[in-house]
C-alpha cells in the first residue's frame, strides 16, 4: 500500500527487513573471495579461477543492482551523480569507519565494472551443466539490462548481440506446451541462470477468492489490466495464467509448475532478454527495421504458428509508439519475474520517451454472510501516483538499525507520506 513505513506491522510496531543485512553479507563473501582469489590462481588460463572470479562479480554486480534499485531513486541521466546511492564497500578487509551513502551514478559504474570484469573471466568457459550457476550469457544479458537502465543503447545492443551470438540458449516455441504446462523450469533452453525458490506460488495461493472462505481473500490475484494486454492467438495468456479453485473471475499466474527440479522467480535470467533489451535500445537508437526484426523472433515463438499479427497490423509502429509496444511486450513476457517494477521506475526518468502511470491496488472484502451467502466486494484502493507526483514512494527506506549503527553517516530517504485508502 506504499506507506510511509512499510516495516510497521498493523499496531505500528518495527520490524526489522532482513533483505539489506542478506544483501551486504553475500558481498562481504565474495569481497573475500575476489581478495583471496589471486593468491591461489595457477596462472592465467586456470579455469577454475576464472569461472570462480566470473561468479563472483556477477553475483556482487546483481547484489549491487538489486539494493541500488530497492533503496535509492531510479539511474537519472540529469542527476545519477546526485542521487544517494547504497554504500559501496569492495574490498576484503574490514574498514573500521561508519559508511555513507555512494551516488547512484558511483554504484552503477561499479556494477558496470564488476560485470566487464565477470564477461571477461567467462569467455572462455563452457556452459556449466545446470543453470544454478552464472555464465558468460548470464553476464552480457545482466551487463545489456544494466546499460538499458543508463540509457547506453549502443552497449546494450552490444552485449545482447553477444549473449545471441553464444548460441548457449534458444527461445522456447510455446505451441509445443499444453495448456498446464510448465512454462519455466531448469532444463528449459530459455533458462539462463536462476537462484532462489518459486516465490508466486506462494503469493499467488490456490485460495484467491474462495467462495466459502470466511474471511478476506487470502492472496493476490493478476490485474486484469495485465490480463488485457495479451492479444488474440498469444499463447502466453494460457500457459502463463490459470484460474484458482472455485473461482471463474480471478487468476492466478502459475509459470513453474512442475513437482521437480529447482527454478526462481525473483531471481532468474532467460534468453528471451537479450533480444528484448536489443529491441528497446534499436527502437531509441532510431533503428527502427532492426528493432521489429529483433522483436518477432521472439514474438515468432509466442503466437499460434500462422497468427502471428505483423508489428505495422496493431497499430502505427513508430518512434515512441514502437518504445511503448517493445515495453509492452517486455511486461508480457516478464511479468511476476521481478522485472516490472525497476522497469516503471527507469520509464518515469527516461530521458527521451518518459513513461509513468497511477498504480492501483484494489482492497475486497467480503460481505453478505457465511459460506455459499458470502461474497466478495471492491471497496476501494491505495493508489500511486506517477513518478513525479510521488517519488518518495518508489524507494523502500533504508533501515532504521542502520541510520542508528552508522551514527547519522548514512543518510535516510525521504520522508514516504501517509497513504489512505479511497473508498468506492
Amino acid at each position: 500500500r506504499w506507506q510511509e513505513n512499510p516495516f510497521w506491522n498493523k499496531e505500528h510496531v518495527e520490524y526489522k527487513p532482513d533483505d539489506w543485512e542478506k544483501a551486504y553479507k553475500r558481498i562481504a563473501i565474495l569481497n573475500s573471495i575476489l581478495s583471496e582469489l589471486d593468491n591461489v590462481r595457477e596462472g592465467e588460463s586456470d579455469t577454475l579461477a576464472n569461472r570462480v572470479a566470473g561468479e563472483a562479480y556477477f553475483l556482487r554486480a546483481y547484489n549491487y543492482y538489486w539494493l541500488v534499485n530497492v533503496y535509492a531513486q531510479p539511474y537519472a541521466l540529469s542527476s545519477a551523480d546526485k542521487e544517494l546511492g547504497v554504500p559501496l564497500k569492495i574490498v576484503g578487509e574490514v574498514e573500521d569507519k561508519h559508511f555513507s551513502r555512494a551516488s547512484v551514478q558511483a554504484v552503477y559504474t561499479q556494477i558496470r565494472s564488476d560485470l566487464a570484469n565477470s564477461v571477461a573471466a567467462f569467455r572462455e568457459i563452457p556452459k556449466y551443466s545446470r543453470p544454478i550457476r552464472a555464465d558468460y550469457t548470464a553476464a552480457c544479458i545482466l551487463m545489456s539490462r544494466v546499460c538499458l537502465y543508463m540509457e547506453d543503447y549502443e552497449e546494450a545492443v552490444a552485449y545482447a548481440d553477444s549473449a545471441i551470438l553464444r548460441e548457449s540458449h534458444s527461445i522456447l516455441d510455446l505451441n509445443s506446451l499444453e495448456e498446464g504446462d510448465s512454462f519455466t523450469y531448469e532444463g528449459s533452453p530459455e533458462t539462463v541462470f536462476t537462484q532462489g525458490g518459486y516465490i508466486m506460488a506462494q503469493i499467488h495461493t490456490s485460495d484467491a477468492c474462495w467462495w466459502n472462505s470466511s474471511s478476506t481473500a487470502s492472496s493476490y490475484k493478476t490485474s486484469d489490466d495485465l490480463l488485457n494486454c495479451y492479444g488474440e492467438n498469444d499463447l502466453r495468456r494460457k500457459i502463463f495464467f490459470t484460474h484458482p479453485p472455485f473461482s471463474t473471475d480471478a487468476w492466478r499466474c502459475l509459470k513453474f509448475r512442475e513437482e521437480s527440479g529447482r527454478i526462481g522467480d525473483y531471481m532468474l535470467f532467460r534468453f528471451p532478454e537479450a533480444y528484448l533489451n536489443k529491441a528497446e535500445a534499436q527502437a531509441i537508437l532510431g533503428d527502427e527495421a532492426g528493432a521489429k526484426s529483433t522483436l518477432n523472433v521472439l514474438r515468432e515463438k509466442r503466437f499460434l504458428v500462422g497468427e502471428m499479427p505483423a508489428i505495422e497490423e496493431e497499430m502505427a509502429r513508430s518512434g515512441e509508439n514502437l518504445v511503448n509496444f517493445i515495453r509492452s511486450e517486455r511486461r508480457r513476457e516478464f511479468c511476476y519475474e521481478g522485472q516490472r517494477w525497476f522497469d516503471l521506475r527507469r520509464y518515469a526518468v527516461n530521458s527521451k520517451y518518459p513513461f509513468s502511470k497511477p498504480i492501483r491496488h484494489e482492497v475486497r472484502e467480503r460481505q453478505g454472510g457465511e459460506g455459499a451467502e458470502g461474497h466478495y466486494v471492491t471497496v476501494g484502493y491505495y493508489e500511486l501516483k506517477p513518478y513525479a507526483e510521488d517519488r518518495a514512494a518508489y524507494v523502500l527506506p533504508l533501515p532504521s538499525s542502520e541510520i542508528i549503527f552508522n551514527k547519522g553517516t548514512l543518510v535516510q530517504n525521504e520522508d514516504r507520506p501517509a497513504r489512505k485508502m479511497v473508498r468506492y
